[in-house]
């Protein structure tokens, strides 16, 4: 998240901003907004539009949640905040001109990234919804793990074109990643039509299995069966406390599904 002391020049580190699919996907509630761990702000967006509102309040609850700053009244950080991120914006626009060539392809490289994860999160919730009779309880379950419980990945030119090796993620349990594959293969199953024929559109990418880990922050607040445990029993006290792991959940699906 942004360090409250922070200060911004036209050189100054901001973080990426949201995807608009995914700022527009949270309009519609169909995706959570930022997080302390997935902290951006849609420097494009009006300062009070629903993605910085969003960003602002988790920027409060993080702010007042300091011993320091907790008598702090809620509406002035709000409004300190709201002051500083149209100062934000104004950065923005002036590094969109400063950025070199190298850095540009690393942003739109991230951004792409960011675009397979949106959109592999997407196939996962849409084959949850068209199987809702079987997989309701599985969809809530995918909402909490969310775009950044996905998996990264990387152009992988040895495994042939349009493929791609999976950067795994190091917090979570090999079984989370069972239970996503069987949503994947669901939708594909969804997308054919009666002549056993895929329906219109582009097929999902090609992504090989790899040993590979990611060293990004955890999704906290999931069933602690959502978690490596050898990752759990590294963690401080603190830590754990934070992580706030919830109740197991059965990664299984129906009989009538597993047919």
């Amino acid at each position: 998240m942004l360090h409250r002391t922070t200060r911004f020049t036209k050189h100054a580190n901001l973080p990426d901003p949201p995807l608009t699919d995914e700022v527009e996907k949270h309009v519609k509630h169909e995706l959570p907004g930022p997080t302390q761990q997935s902290f951006r702000i849609d420097y494009n967006g009006h300062p009070q539009g629903p993605w910085n509102s969003a960003a602002a309040l988790v920027f409060c609850e993080s702010f007042l949640d300091n011993d320091i700053f907790a008598d702090t009244p809620f509406d002035k950080v709000e409004h300190a905040f709201t002051t500083y991120l149209k100062r934000l914006r104004e950065v923005y626009r002036v590094q969109e001109g400063h950025y070199t060539e190298e850095e540009r392809k690393a942003r739109q490289k991230r951004d792409a990234l960011r675009t397979r994860k949106l959109n592999m999160y997407d196939r996962r919730l849409h084959a949850a919804s068209v199987w809702k009779h079987h997989l309701k309880r599985h969809f809530e379950a995918l909402v909490k793990l969310g775009v950044d419980g996905m998996s990264s990945d990387e152009t992988d030119h040895e495994a042939g074109i349009g493929s791609y090796r999976v950067i795994n993620k190091a917090w979570r349990h090999p079984s989370v990643r069972l239970w996503l594959r069987a949503l994947d293969w669901l939708h594909l199953i969804s997308r054919l039509g009666n002549r056993q024929q895929f329906t219109p559109g582009n097929l999902p990418r090609e992504r090989v299995p790899s040993d590979r880990f990611s060293k990004r922050s955890h999704v906290p607040n999931l069933p602690r069966n959502f978690y490596e445990e050898a990752y759990i029993n590294g963690l401080s006290e603190h830590a754990l406390k934070v992580l706030n792991p919830a109740k197991e959940y059965e990664l299984v699906f129906d009989e009538e599904i597993s047919r």
